[in-house]
């Protein structure tokens, strides 16, 4: 009997052993994830935030060195400015997405719109 038991606690000391073990997996997958979806959104945030600058920079150079199309321009800064408060409204919607899987590729899809209307426009 002593050996028997002796192989029981043996039996539970290793699957403690492994359940710690799995605890410590499941911890470190977590921390991983959680770094991609933070490191996902800051390069969604980054491209929106570089592709307004350029829009807005190119528009004001043109402002200054073509006087004579101001009215045109303005109104081309009006639209940079709704389509900032759009991507605004969009980057919110995409912060609060929950899975790896959604962010990436909801994040792709947002960065290629930003990209694609600031080339419009």
């Amino acid at each position: 009997m002593t050996r028997r038991n002796s192989d029981i606690d043996s039996k539970r000391e290793q699957l403690t052993a492994v359940e710690k073990e799995c605890q410590t997996l499941r911890n470190s997958l977590h921390e991983v994830g959680t770094f991609s979806t933070s490191q996902a959104f800051g390069i969604v945030q980054n491209t929106f935030r570089t592709a307004m600058k350029k829009l807005e920079v190119q528009v004001n150079a043109l402002h200054r060195n073509y006087p004579d199309c101001q009215e045109d321009l303005d109104a081309v800064l009006l639209e940079i400015e709704r389509m900032r408060t759009r991507f605004l409204t969009k980057l919110e919607e995409y912060e609060r997405l929950e899975t790896f899987e959604e962010l990436l590729d909801v994040g792709l899809e947002l960065q290629e719109l930003i990209i694609n209307q600031c080339i419009d426009l």
